[in-house]
């Protein structure tokens, strides 16, 4: 992971272009306790049967619940 991107495992090919949603358990949690995952929008750039690069489009840490 990157600022720009990130590697992601797949057991497909995916299409350049596609557009994709990826949801990342965070590793450090919220100042109540709470876990965090990252929600990305973004768009994947090359594949092949067991990886693919994604380019970050948008990405937010939503409040609430998960």
């Amino acid at each position: 992971m990157s600022a720009s991107g990130i590697l992601i495992t797949t057991d497909r090919v995916l299409s350049p272009g596609l557009l994709v949603e990826v949801e990342i358990d965070w590793p450090v949690k919220a100042a109540d306790g709470v876990p965090l995952k990252l929600f990305v929008q973004g768009q994947i750039v090359r594949s092949n049967v067991a990886l693919a690069s994604v380019k970050i489009l948008r990405y937010t840490f939503p409040a609430g619940p998960h």
